[in-house]
């Protein structure tokens, strides 16, 4: 989508002791409508997920939800930067990823416990460590995967979520998806730079 009377939206890092704090300027991302997406409707019929942010306004973000319901196509959401999600795009959500220090914002002030314990298999919280928790239904499940080398942060919410959503398509265990995402975010972690950071498959696949 091209939009003339609006730059592209950027995002600006600051770097304190080892926290990230990013900076939005939504710019052209703000001006995107439904319409935009409904030029696009016929991608929905093939697509095998729809996976969506919300750095646009929510009302396309529920737009969105809504054809996929109408084709009856499975959605992702990666819940950042965090807003309330309605309760069509929870209901529709086969899987939704959120920061652990934002869930009171997406979900409102309930306890964590509470919060994961409503949506078994479908929320993966994530922090810093690169550790991913969530409840498969009959109990809390924690998986983490670091090392002491970390040269970026920048990124990991990405690149967990695009190797959830790989994993997923593929019908591999909630349990592989979550490791497969981990492994993928830390291969973020090992250059600088959220764009160059990101790997290609074959980096995460075993020989």
């Amino acid at each position: 989508v091209e939009i003339e009377e609006a730059a592209t939206g950027t995002a600006y890092v600051t770097a304190a002791k080892g926290v990230n704090s990013i900076v939005v300027v939504p710019a052209s991302n703000s001006h995107l409508k439904p319409a935009h997406v409904a030029e696009a409707e016929k991608i929905f019929a093939t697509a095998d997920l729809i996976l969506i942010q919300l750095e646009i306004p929510m009302e396309v973000v529920e737009f969105t939800a809504q054809l996929a319901k109408k084709y009856n196509k499975k959605l992702g959401v990666y819940a950042s930067p965090a807003r309330h999600l309605s309760p069509l795009v929870l209901e529709q959500a086969a899987f939704i990823v959120a920061k652990s220090s934002e869930l009171s914002i997406i979900f409102g002030d309930q306890p964590r416990e509470d919060i994961l314990g409503m949506y078994a298999n479908r929320l993966f919280v994530r922090d810093d460590t690169n550790s991913t928790t969530y409840y498969n239904g009959g109990e809390m499940k924690y998986y983490r995967n670091d090392h002491d080398s970390v040269l970026h942060k920048m990124g990991m919410g990405d690149a967990f979520t695009a190797g959830f959503a790989i994993a997923w398509c593929h019908g591999n265990s909630i349990d592989d998806c979550v490791k497969f995402g981990n492994d993928v975010s830390l291969k973020v972690t090992e250059n600088r730079g959220s764009q160059r950071g990101l790997p290609y498959l074959k980096d995460v696949l075993p020989d």
